[in-house]
């Protein structure tokens, strides 16, 4: 975290990032890790931990020039290799506990930018995609500094709810941390 601020103060100071008289950035390329707390169980089946880990990678176009701008974005999400068990953990009632429904596939969702200054912006997003075999809905926001003329650093917090066929409903509450490059 110190790290962070620390890149996000000395970005503010190097002289001609601040990108004033350019226009305004249309096109993002993302890429941010996170993780987030999510139910460790459902019914009568336990998950192995009360977190997961996901890795995600998104493309966004905004319209328009204004600072207050309608956007679009495509993204896809892993959880990454190593999530799935051949053992059985052994389950408080006595059943294997099971790996939580990963958050791996690929989404789009609508919302709207808003650019305030030439390096801080924030996103509202909501949208829907297909991870692992479910359909799930999200909201998002997303907040970016940034640090030079095409790249920022990024922290975006989530809300991703869905039912989970024989389960019940399910969330995942991920932070994710990450860098974009636009133009």
């Amino acid at each position: 975290m110190k790290t962070l601020i620390f890149l996000g103060a000395a970005a503010l100071a190097v002289p001609g990032a601040s990108g004033a008289q350019e226009p305004p950035a249309h096109w993002f390329v993302g890429a941010a890790l996170g993780a987030g707390p999510h139910p460790d169980r459902a019914g009568d089946v336990f998950y192995g931990t009360s977190t997961s880990n996901t890795g995600q990678i998104s493309a966004a176009h905004r319209f328009g020039n204004g600072s207050l701008r309608p956007t679009l974005r495509v993204e896809m999400l892993s959880e990454g290799p190593g999530s799935d068990w051949d053992d059985c953990p052994l389950a408080p009632n006595g059943s294997c506990e099971r790996d939580f429904p990963a958050p791996d596939g690929l989404g789009v969702a609508a919302g709207v930018a808003y650019q305030p200054t030439a390096r801080i912006d924030a996103i509202a997003l909501a949208g829907a995609g297909r991870y692992d075999g479910t359909m799930r809905w999200f909201l998002e926001t997303e907040g970016a500094l940034r640090i030079a003329r095409q790249f920022a650093f990024t922290i975006s917090l989530r809300q991703m709810m869905w039912t989970e066929p024989g389960l019940g409903g399910h969330w995942y509450r991920p932070v994710h941390l990450g860098m974009r490059r636009q133009w």
